[in-house]
């Protein structure tokens, strides 16, 4: 139990500070870098990085009009599909004073998916879609996006 409540711990603190740092750094640079997606049927429009981390990357969501954001992590290598496996795909929920209201894993769905369409390495840019499901409580949500463009990040 102990060992749980750390690695809730870990997680909490990892998207709240990392995200929240890559975000501040990015906010604005690329203002054609963006997303459109259907999150739990609502509809989310925002801006979108691929970021190098040290052992992987990640691409980051944040809608424009929502405290949430999506994380999907790949070992990315160009064009083609990736699979998100089972928990490879965070949406981390918050409300307006960044009270942290959870945390989704993709379930591990075999149609769980992000596809890289486009590799533009002079610009440096991805585009593609992706889609994927997570359970809340005994109900299966679903995310699909239609389009997404990621500026390339790498923190130094």
């Amino acid at each position: 139990m102990k060992l749980l409540i750390l690695f809730f711990s870990f997680l909490f603190l990892f998207f709240s500070n990392v995200n929240g740092q890559i975000y501040h750094q990015l906010a604005g640079r690329n203002s054609d870098s963006n997303f459109n997606a259907v999150i739990d049927n609502e509809n989310w429009i925002g801006e979108c990085y691929l970021c190098f981390l040290e052992d992987k990357e990640c691409i980051y969501f944040y809608p424009n009009d929502k405290y949430h954001h999506l994380a999907i992590f790949l070992n990315f290598d160009g064009i083609g599909e990736y699979v998100i496996d089972d928990s490879t795909a965070a949406l981390v929920k918050k409300s307006g004073n960044d009270l942290l209201n959870g945390i989704y894993y993709s379930n591990g769905n075999t149609e769980n998916k992000i596809v890289i369409t486009n590799y533009d390495m002079k610009n440096e840019f991805v585009e593609g879609y992706f889609q994927f499901s997570y359970n809340y409580n005994s109900k299966v949500v679903n995310c699909k996006s239609s389009y997404f463009k990621a500026y390339f990040f790498r923190n130094k």
